[in-house]
């Protein structure tokens, strides 16, 4: 089963408004995948972004939003 069809699955059965989205803390940018160069104000809207692409973004593109950068998991100074 694709990461599609899961999430089309889970946006059906709980009657999602919006699609599920997923972050995974990785080393690097994974081959093939494009980069979010953008500013933001918020994490928020990363997680926007994220209902229709696939991205990576650095953990600098998420301190933008202290909250939402705590809420994900990373590290706070």
């Amino acid at each position: 089963m694709s990461y599609q069809e899961i999430a089309r699955g889970i946006t059906s059965r709980l009657q999602l408004d919006s699609p599920p989205i997923a972050l995974s803390f990785v080393e690097g940018q994974p081959a093939g995948v494009k980069s979010f160069d953008s500013e933001v104000p918020s994490s928020c809207t990363l997680w926007r972004r994220a209902e229709t692409e696939v991205f990576y973004a650095d953990a600098g593109k998420h301190m933008n939003c202290l909250v939402g950068a705590m809420v994900m998991g990373f590290q706070i100074s």
